[in-house]
Parts: C-alpha cells; structure tokens; sequence
C-alpha cells in the first residue's frame, strides 16, 4: 500500500487528490477547480481539506466551524460560523471531486455527524508512514528515510495565508521530524562515506529550518567531510549569529567542543 501510494504520489497522471503540506499548502485534485477558483475562496478550500488532512477521525460540524471561521472575519454566532464551513467545504468538495473507485466524494457532506476525507495523499502521512517503516527495518531503512525527505518542498505549511489558527505548532512538529529524519540520514551516511546521501539530507533540512543550531552543526559536519572548509566556517558563523554572539568565545561549551572537534578531524585528514 505504501509503495503504491508513493508511486501515485510522484505519478504524472494520479486519479487521486494529492495535497502538500511539506511545503507550500498545495492541492492538486481533478474536481471542479474552476469553481474553486472562481469562488474567491480557493484558499479556504485549501485550507478545510489541509484541517482534515491531520485529523484522520475527522471532525464535527461544531469542530470544523470553529477552527476554520476567520478570526475576526464575518461573523462569530455559532449559525453564521456553520453557514462559512458548509460553504468552504461544499467548495473544498467539489475541488476534490468524486473517488473513482468507488463514486463516492473524497470528502463526506458532514450530515452524517462529522467531515471527513477517504483517499486523498497527504505528503505528511507518506513521510510518517514512511520514517515507520524505516524504523523497523533497521539497517535497511535508509532508501525510506531518503523517500521521505524527498517529499519535502519548503517548511510545512509554508505561505499559508491568514487562517490556520487551527494549527497548534503542528508545523513545529512536522519541521523537528523533518530534522530528525535529517539527522539519521546524515549520520549513517557519513558513517558509510556517502557524502551525496548526507548531502541531500542537510540540504533538506537546511531547506526547513536553516537558523536550526543542530541542523547547522550537520551542515558543518557534512562539509568538512566533503574538504570544504570555507562553507563549513559559513555554517559555523551562522552558529555564532543564532546565539547573537560576536565570535565563537560566546557559543555554549557544547557547541564550541563539537565545532573545535570537527576542526581537528578535517586537519587531521588533510594531513
């Protein structure tokens, strides 16, 4: 299921709707986008499908009402807040149009009780059931951890517009698993000389969290091991910079030994 699912993904003629979260907010669906479009509210489309993309049980009217309303946006009486869901999604509905498996909506009317979505790719799921399967595969796992950063294009849910109140730090959370995947990544590559692996990894994480302290000390680490000692002092001055210090005497003890250690290594190998 999941390599089917990943396949359709990156496929140029998926019949399924794709939706981003690993980056800019994008869907990408064969309904009526015309009319999405045309609405003024292709956003807040994007944006109901986005809140029950992370919410796999779905939610209630009441629920999606009150995370989805705008703040201070229209009216807040509990009518007019389930009129604006109702309206956001029978457009977000049409968007993604009918299953053709099944002839069934992507996504549910909410009378019976709830909205909710039936397959729709999500990035972010992909990524999770993906970093899982890893998991459990030990030492094989890098070929899923690599497909995984792959799916990423930016910081999650990057150039969203006003709305997403909903969020909670969701994009936090997705942006330290990101790292995290990141750091397996570039530890076991460099562990087995393979630099383009590391590479890759750092990059990514660089791409969603580039003022990171740990995702800037991977990037050093990367770039001594490849000989490239002026970006690897870049890193480092970076480091300097998000501890708002004037050299390196104002850098934590932990971050100074870990970049004096990396020092030593790449002279010690150019020796």
């Amino acid at each position: 299921q999941l390599d089917r699912d990943l396949a359709d993904w990156w496929s140029a003629d998926c019949a399924r709707p794709r939706l981003t979260l690993l980056g800019p907010v994008t869907l990408r669906a064969h309904g009526d986008e015309q009319a999405a479009a045309q609405s003024g509210l292709r956003r807040r489309h994007e944006e109901a499908v986005a809140y029950l993309a992370t919410r796999p049980h779905g939610a209630t009217v009441e629920e999606a009402a009150t995370a989805l309303q705008p703040v201070g946006g229209g009216k807040s009486d509990p009518v007019s807040a389930r009129a604006y869901v109702h309206r956001v999604t029978a457009g977000a509905r049409a968007w993604l149009g009918s299953d053709p498996a099944t002839g069934e909506q992507h996504l549910s009317s909410g009378r019976g009780g709830r909205y909710m979505l039936s397959n729709v790719l999500v990035d972010a799921d992909l990524f999770r059931q993906l970093r899982a399967r890893a998991g459990v595969r030990t030492g094989e796992g890098m070929p899923d951890l690599l497909a995984a950063l792959q799916l990423v294009s930016g910081p999650p849910f990057a150039q969203h517009p006003s709305g997403y109140e909903w969020l909670g730090g969701l994009d936090l959370t997705y942006t330290a698993a990101i790292c995290d995947v990141a750091h397996q990544v570039i530890t076991m590559a460099m562990n087995d000389d393979d630099l383009a692996a590391a590479r890759t990894a750092s990059a990514t994480a660089l791409l969603v969290a580039g003022d990171d302290e740990a995702v800037l000390l991977d990037a050093m680490w990367v770039a001594f091991h490849e000989g490239n000692r002026a970006e690897a002092e870049t890193y480092i001055a970076r480091i300097v910079e998000v501890h708002d210090g004037e050299d390196e005497m104002d850098l934590p003890l932990s971050s100074a030994e870990t970049i004096n250690r990396a020092r030593r290594q790449y002279l010690d190998r150019a020796s």
